[in-house]
């Protein structure tokens, strides 16, 4: 690739990118072994496959419809709209026999055979999470417990596969009209659990078609996560402070990732680290957050330093990235808009998330409060 004018981005060395002397995009790859995924013009997509041949032998090229990398990709044609799922994989796993295991109770620790059986559906399972968000709470808790896992953990197991095999979900790409924003909404849930507290965050980063006065609308799915909270936390203040400090530094390695699909590849890193000063890549950053508390400390002009001392160095970051305009808002969301709540809680509807995902429109139906650098303000 190299060779013929494609760029590897800084972000992620595995994607390239080619502009002509205008600046305009002629094609973007991804590499993962011998799968190769392009979009580019027809001039330009003819000579990449001639090359790759030349190099190496005929290649198989696929259009519109095809697999890659076990994710099922289909495109229209006519509107250029894409589709993404696992359904075919799903499909195909098989859930584990616990014949054997009805007499025990489900407080019991699986033998070595069956925890062999756990670890290999339960990878099976999180392969899927690439195209299902509305599992990842799931997946997450039980890989917290892949190393004692007990009987009742291998039942809820098969419980979570056959729920993926009953109800598809499918990841909607669209043409956004402009001005693009990219929008993350962050949230966090903190457990006291005996002598320790348990703090999972999840946040949704997504390319919005917005006129920045509203993080919804119709919107295209970038990332998303739902992992352990990594700092140490004590209180649900310090886990979604947290949650949006971590959510914050994602959508600058993101805007990063973008800007150079957009406008080029940077000539150096130093490139990327100046978006860290000063976003001038044209697209602006917004944060929805439920925590009322976290967005109310952050509306001063002057940081008042909260209960918690240790988390006043976030709070000021956050603070200095909105008054600099890196981040172009802050916005406190009610909690029923809140569709990152389904990537931390699994007690809750996944309707909210199966819809964003296979839709491609969040709407914020209720009341929400925006704050930005220069003012505060109620819709």
């Amino acid at each position: 690739f190299t060779s013929h004018n494609l760029l590897p981005t800084h972000c992620d060395n595995q994607i390239y990118v080619e502009h002509d002397s205008t600046g305009k995009l002629l094609a973007i790859c991804s590499a993962h072994v011998d799968d190769i995924k392009i979009a580019a013009t027809e001039q330009k997509l003819a000579q990449i496959v001639k090359e790759l041949e030349s190099a190496f032998e005929k290649v198989k090229v696929e259009r519109g419809t095809f697999m890659h990398c076990g994710i099922q990709h289909i495109q229209d044609m006519t509107t250029y709209n894409i589709s993404l799922d696992q359904d075919k994989y799903i499909a195909a796993l098989r859930c584990a026999n616990v014949t054997l295991l009805k007499d025990k109770k489900d407080e019991e620790l699986l033998d070595a055979s069956h925890h062999n059986v756990y670890m290999s559906l339960l990878g099976g399972v999180a392969w899927v999470t690439q195209t299902r968000s509305d599992i990842s709470v799931y997946v997450v808790n039980l890989q917290r417990k892949a190393k004692t896992p007990n009987v009742g953990d291998l039942k809820r197991l098969n419980k979570l596969a056959r729920y993926m095999q009953r109800r598809s979900n499918k990841i909607r790409y669209h043409q956004l009209p402009g001005p693009l924003m990219l929008s993350v909404a962050v949230d966090s849930a903190f457990r006291r659990e005996e002598d320790e507290g348990h703090a999972l965050c999840g946040a949704l980063f997504m390319l919005c078609s917005s006129d920045g006065k509203n993080p919804g609308g119709q919107v295209n799915i970038i990332d998303w996560t739902c992992r352990k909270q990594k700092h140490v936390t004590r209180s649900t203040w310090a886990s979604e402070l947290y949650a949006m400090c971590d959510a914050a530094d994602v959508c600058i390695y993101i805007l990063g990732f973008l800007t150079e699909v957009i406008h080029g590849v940077f000539p150096s890193a130093e490139g990327l680290l100046k978006l860290r000063e000063n976003n001038t890549s044209g697209i602006p950053i917004g944060i929805a957050t439920d925590s009322c508390a976290v967005f109310s400390a952050l509306k001063p002009r002057d940081i008042k330093i909260p209960a918690e001392k240790n988390t006043i160095l976030h709070l000021h970051w956050l603070h200095e990235l909105v008054q600099r305009s890196i981040i172009k808002y802050l916005c406190r969301i009610d909690t029923r808009d809140m569709v990152a709540d389904g990537l931390n809680k699994g007690c809750i509807n996944r309707q909210a998330l199966r819809e964003l995902s296979s839709q491609g429109k969040w709407i914020l139906e209720h009341e929400f409060k925006i704050h930005t650098h220069t003012s505060h303000t109620d819709p």
